[in-house]
């Protein structure tokens, strides 16, 4: 096998590591982390840097790796090669069938609402919001499977697009707020939440899912030149700069509107902040450029997803997941896969709409967050990944193989215990269903045709 080719810079790694992080996460979470915080900006900017500072620790870990063990297979394979071949097996099934989908059919849905927001309606419930969100999922799916090379020019494009309504934001809306006195107003407000301390954890919480994307950033250590050496540096300032305008970002909207209005009107605020920068007709138009990052961020979820039972099948290699390892001839895509992936993320759709969107309750009350808690369960898929590399490789380099794998862990262990802080009830109700679907898994491991 030829080595791959060592080809690119520091300044485009960074540029790599911004591109796979920034997302839709930071449009639809400023709003959760506004009305968590009880308008308090203080304590949003201090929840923006407390999920920053976990990405980078968790980054470095994902760097250190990639310096290990190459940047093959990705979680899967340093899951493998850390723990076992058995947690790598089930490391790839939740991503197959919980972590991607149900981040997918939030991705969808959140497309479908800034569109139609784009269009003057508000109304992210109704049953035309809903069937915008399966037509999305459903075209996004077709186009990565069955048009790569189209989807590969869609990402970098959208990749571009979401960064005009996040530098038009920043500079304008933080030179309103201070030339207006409302963003110091807003620094300097309290919060009407009843427990500060306790609201902070939960907007930590509620800022994975903006963070979320960094895994795909290690994977350009064996690609970048004198990786042992710029690898590092490029993820820190890479991570540092992708916090830096989430902060500064959630300083623009605080700048631009009351914290009232961000608390009392949830997206509504945001357009409101928009328009309040650049006025009604350019607002809407922004708008349009937070629906088209949406896609692009679900186009670039389903790029992974719709392979994840492809990946898994490579792995395991069992009579039950052959199907899913077959690669379509004309595509040269694992069309199976993607439509595996398809399936559950329809599934997590309907839940994710039942759950948290509709008036009503279809479950009977049994309901939990899946825009969060999925992202903050991967997280306890780290700890034994770290734990064993510390135990593998402590004595080579203290910092590396000890004290940053430690660090790591503690930076997952709080978030787990703020999840269970924020959701109470609801991550008990998602343990259940994660226990389910995780024992479903079994039924796939069985009838291994190949061992190796």
């Amino acid at each position: 096998m030829n080595p791959v080719e060592e080809k690119y810079s520091v300044p485009t790694a960074v540029s790599m590591v911004i591109g796979c992080v920034i997302g839709s996460g930071v449009f639809f979470k400023a709003e959760s982390i506004s009305r968590i915080t009880g308008g308090s900006t203080l304590s949003g900017v201090i929840a923006w840097c407390i999920g920053g500072v976990i990405m980078l620790v968790c980054l470095l870990m994902f760097a250190v790796f990639s310096l290990e063990y190459g940047s093959e297979g990705g979680i899967i394979g340093y899951a493998q090669k850390t723990v076992g071949k058995t947690f790598a097996y089930y490391s790839g099934w939740f991503m197959a069938a919980i972590y991607y989908p149900s981040l997918v059919s939030v991705l969808s849905w959140l497309s479908a609402r800034y569109t139609l927001l784009f269009f003057g309606s508000s109304d992210s419930s109704g049953g035309l919001c809903m069937l915008l969100s399966c037509l999305y999922l459903i075209l996004s799916f077709i186009q990565n499977a069955l048009f790569p090379k189209f989807a590969g020019r869609f990402q970098i494009a959208t990749t571009a697009i979401k960064l005009v309504p996040l530098a038009l934001m920043i500079t304008g809306g933080i030179f309103r707020g201070i030339s207006s006195g409302v963003l110091c107003q807003n620094l300097s407000a309290v919060s009407t939440a009843p427990s500060q301390t306790g609201n902070v954890f939960s907007a930590v919480v509620a800022s994975a899912f903006a963070y979320e994307g960094w895994i795909a950033a290690t994977s350009i250590g064996t690609e970048l030149k004198n990786s042992r050496k710029n690898l590092a540096p490029s993820l820190i300032i890479g991570g540092g700069c992708v916090m830096l305008v989430y902060v500064l970002y959630f300083l623009g909207i605080s700048g631009a509107v009351s914290s009232e209005t961000l608390v009392n009107y949830s997206s509504g605020g945001i357009r409101m902040a928009f328009n309040a920068v650049l006025g009604s007709t350019a607002g809407a138009f922004l708008t349009a450029f937070v629906a088209v990052s949406c896609l692009g961020a679900l186009n670039g979820m389903i790029f992974g997803g719709g392979r994840a039972m492809y990946n898994l099948s490579i792995l395991e290699k069992s009579t039950s997941l052959k199907l899913f390892s077959k690669i379509d001839s004309q595509s040269s895509t694992p069309l199976a896969s993607f439509c595996a992936g398809l399936f559950f993320s329809v599934i997590w759709l309907f839940f994710y709409y039942g759950s948290q969107i509709s008036d009503t309750s279809i479950f009977f009350g049994y309901s939990f967050d899946s825009s969060e808690l999925p992202v903050i369960s991967i997280y306890s898929f780290y700890i034994p990944m770290f734990f064993m590399f510390i135990k593998k490789h402590h004595h080579e380099k203290p910092f590396t193989n000890l004290i940053l794998p430690s660090c790591a862990i503690c930076a997952c262990i709080f978030m787990i215990i703020s999840a269970i802080w924020a959701h109470g009830i609801d991550f008990f109700n998602y343990m259940l269903s994660f226990i389910s679907i995780m024992l479903f898994g079994c039924l796939f491991k069985r009838g291994n045709v190949n061992n190796d």
